[in-house]
């Protein structure tokens, strides 16, 4: 039988290992530094706590390697329903963690169902996209179905309150369809909400005015009417949504972050969402 070590991708491991180390260095100069009096003591074992759970990680990733590929085909469907249930069961009767309601208390521990949920969601909507032939031209019925599996966890976790994990699921949409092989064409239809949202969050014009150019130009480069009505939909509709209810969804905190996301220094953010963001680029310009 065939090793399956011989499998893995060596660059996707180096990069794992580069971030790892970068973690761990981080959390080391965080944790022995001259201002360690200065911290608690759940911070000062910061660094002994990722260095326990990175030797989990690696036990976890091994087992799974050793499993037969038809069993995570046969648990992607089930292990994604499960965890929508789990997020359903976090949002009522779950503990709240700093205004975020995440967690599910089980005894003296507590699990964030929302890092399951990503697992699931990969999971399903990998199974989802293995069934796809190259040649049977679905790609956009493939696309609309790998996004409503993400979609529906993403929405679970914005009831939350957990914004940032949100956009984390909607991040897999153009990873996930790229690597899978659609077209060009397809992907930037499904990303293309994302980007109506955010500029409607800036201004309404401008968002109207790449939807009118976005649709035109897939119009003219697929020659497809059915193409130029899902670009219209996604982009006008998306618009329309920020337009009307997204205030009304989302915290003014939220709001911000995403508008001071292309503009950390602008005067209204530099000293509240943006601050972290501006210090940061200036530790890393400063070498530190």
């Amino acid at each position: 039988m065939q090793n399956s070590t011989w499998k893995l991708d060596p660059w996707t491991l180096l990069l794992w290992g580069g971030l790892v180390a970068a973690g761990l260095m981080a959390l080391y100069s965080i944790t022995r530094g001259p201002a360690v009096e200065y911290l608690s003591g759940s911070v000062r074992d910061d660094f002994s706590r990722q260095f326990l759970w990175i030797g989990v990680s690696v036990v976890s990733v091994g087992i799974i390697l050793l499993l037969p590929v038809r069993f995570l085909r046969y648990a992607a469907y089930p292990a994604y329903a499960t965890t929508l249930v789990l997020l359903a069961l976090s949002l009522m009767v779950g503990v709240e963690v700093h205004g975020t309601r995440a967690w599910l208390a089980l005894g003296p521990l507590r699990l964030q169902v929302s890092e399951l949920a990503k697992v699931g969601t990969v999971l399903a909507v990998a199974q989802l996209l293995s069934k796809r032939h190259t040649r049977t031209g679905q790609d956009l019925s493939f696309a609309l179905k790998a996004a409503a599996l993400i979609v529906a966890p993403a929405g679970l976790v914005i009831l939350q309150n957990d914004l940032g994990t949100a956009l984390v699921f909607f991040g897999l949409v153009p990873i996930m369809l790229f690597w899978s092989g659609l077209s060009l064409t397809v992907i930037l239809l499904m990303v293309s909400p994302a980007i109506a949202g955010y500029l409607a969050l800036l201004s309404i014009r401008a968002a109207l005015v790449f939807a009118v150019l976005f649709t035109g130009v897939l119009w003219w480069h697929s020659g497809q009417r059915s193409i130029a009505a899902f670009a219209a939909t996604f982009t006008g509709g998306v618009t329309a949504v920020v337009s009307l209810v997204l205030n009304k969804i989302l915290q003014p905190y939220q709001v911000e972050r995403l508008l001071s996301f292309t503009n950390p220094g602008a005067e209204q953010f530099r000293q509240g969402v943006g601050f972290h963001l501006v210090q940061s680029k200036a530790a890393l310009q400063s070498g530190g």
